[in-house]
C-alpha cells in the first residue's frame, strides 16, 4: 500500500507553493506600477 505523506512533507510542500504564489504576485505588482 502507499505511504501516507508526512505532515512534515506536507507542510513543506504547502510553505513552496505558497511562496511561489506570493513570488508571482508580487511580480505581478511590480509589473503594474511601472
Amino acid at each position: 500500500s502507499a505511504q501516507p505523506m508526512s505532515t512534515e512533507k506536507f507542510v513543506n510542500m504547502m510553505v513552496k507553493q505558497k511562496n511561489q504564489n506570493l513570488a508571482k504576485t508580487w511580480a505581478d505588482e511590480k509589473e503594474k506600477n511601472k
